[in-house]
């Protein structure tokens, strides 16, 4: 009995490693990434390559002058999606610049969709009565900070 189990565990264990095997993609760099999940890029800063993604994702949209700060990551899916952190400036008189978490997804035939905007709130610090934030970290408050 407890050979048969240690071959199925054996056996499972051989087929989880070749399916991780099976689903590691390419970022353009030496470090491997898993299909699906986020990669960190070595070198954050933006290129012309961002900028054009950007262009192409806000095509048609008007308003704002969007400014690339660093690309945050890649996730690799059927096509690209790519988190860029960016400083936004609404194209109205006495605007007040922002920044956010743009994501664009760019499909296999290089066309870009703008998925998400993420405005960053740096005021925004949520906290317990414990002084803690909900993942566990520590908030600063007049208390402890």
């Amino acid at each position: 009995m407890k050979k048969r189990m240690l071959i199925a565990l054996a056996l499972c264990l051989a087929l989880c490693l070749g399916a991780a095997g099976l689903a590691e993609g390419t970022t353009g760099t030496d470090t491997p990434a898993l299909l699906g999940g986020w990669q960190a890029p070595q070198d954050g800063t933006p290129t012309e390559k961002t900028r054009e993604l950007l262009d192409k994702a806000f095509n048609g949209i008007e308003g704002n002058a969007i400014e690339p700060i660093a690309v945050l990551g890649t996730q690799v899916v059927s096509g690209t999606n790519t988190c860029i952190l960016c400083r936004i400036t609404p194209a109205v008189p006495d605007a007040v610049s922002y920044y956010a978490m743009i994501y664009v997804y760019e499909d296999l035939e290089g066309n870009a969709h703008l998925n998400m905007i993420v405005e960053l709130d740096p005021g925004a610090v949520y906290m317990g009565e414990d002084g803690m934030t909900p993942d566990g970290g520590l908030g600063l408050s007049e208390e402890n900070g």
